[in-house]
């Protein structure tokens, strides 16, 4: 008796089946592996087809090469490599502007100290000559006349305006180290104006009052001083000044309301004249990280006929760095 051509196929071999009795040829079953190295060699096979396809991928692949290197190079590069290199711009006096003290020994703008000197001995350069810079703003150098205490109301013309040294907060004394010991230092600014220029802040008329909109939230607002703001003077200064608390700035400023404007006013030029100064205190900067770092002052040049002289804002530029 011949199989039944209806019973269940218990084989995988297609040889058993046919063709007289299906009347069909099957081909061989085939079990294809999908491995890997399977892929990889066809992807490569391809590509060896097609010239063209294997220039652009070698050219893909050096390009990913090449931009990897160059932001390894940035990122880290210039992040690791930044220490006082003596090439830096000199400080200088001014006729209009701001000027900062200590002036670094070296001449530059770089404020370069070493945080342990400070708890050993007093007697460092950079508190000698902040003591001499603040030595006028003591209490016991403005105790007689021509001294007197002015305000937005009052600040005569044959009066000598007091600004007492305690504007300059508590962090940064002589009896702190200016912070230097605590690698948190202090560096004294002072605005300097010709004899014919006042100072006031700016109004809604100047182009500059979107800028003084960008600020508002970092300064306090009072129309007899002009805040000042400090930051790190490109993206990777500001990375160098981190701010762990939240609630803290990279800046602390002593007086935190800025210059008072009423001590620019017509005056006898026989009489001493004791220019408005403040403290801008870096909180945090790393070590062996050299930070630069640009002050503004967020007011407008009047003349005494209150003709506006100058829209530019008033800046200075330095740096620091804590040598460990």
């Amino acid at each position: 008796m011949s199989s039944n051509p209806y019973d269940p196929v218990t084989t995988t071999d297609s040889t058993q089946l046919a063709d007289d009795d299906w009347g069909l040829t099957l081909p061989p079953l085939r079990y294809k592996k999908f491995s890997g190295t399977s892929r990889l060699k066809s992807v490569c096979f391809e590509i060896k087809q097609h010239p063209k396809c294997l220039v652009i991928s070698l050219s893909v692949v050096g390009l990913v090469l090449l931009l990897t290197i160059i932001i390894s190079a940035t990122s880290g590069g210039h992040h690791e490599d930044r220490r006082p290199t003596g090439d830096e711009p000199k400080w200088s006096k001014t006729e209009k502007g701001l000027e900062f003290y200590p002036i670094p020994e070296d001449g530059t703008i770089v404020v370069s100290f070493e945080p342990k000197k400070f708890s050993q001995t007093a007697d460092q350069p950079i508190v000698k000559q902040l003591n001499e810079i603040v030595k006028p703003y003591l209490a016991t150098s403005q105790l007689n006349a021509p001294y007197t205490d002015c305000n937005a109301t009052y600040s005569p013309s044959d009066k000598v305006c007091r600004i007492p040294a305690s504007f300059f907060g508590e962090a940064c004394r002589d009896y702190n180290h200016y912070g230097y010991g605590d690698a948190q230092p202090c560096v004294l600014i002072q605005l300097v104006l010709p004899d014919e220029l006042k100072i006031a802040p700016i109004t809604k008329e100047s182009p500059l009052w979107n800028f003084k909109e960008a600020v508002s939230d970092k300064v306090q607002e009072d129309p007899n001083h002009v805040p000042v703001t400090c930051e790190g003077s490109t993206d990777l200064d500001k990375k160098l000044l981190p701010v762990e608390d939240p609630f803290k700035s990279a800046f602390e400023y002593f007086p935190k309301k800025g210059f008072p404007t009423y001590i620019y006013r017509p005056r006898r030029a026989s009489l001493p004249h004791l220019r408005p100064a403040m403290m801008v205190q870096v909180s945090s900067v790393l070590d062996n990280k050299l930070a630069h770092i640009t002050c503004k002052v967020w007011g407008q040049l009047y003349d005494f006929t209150d003709k506006l002289r100058g829209h530019d804002l008033l800046k200075i530029s330095f740096a620091v760095y804590v040598d460990k």
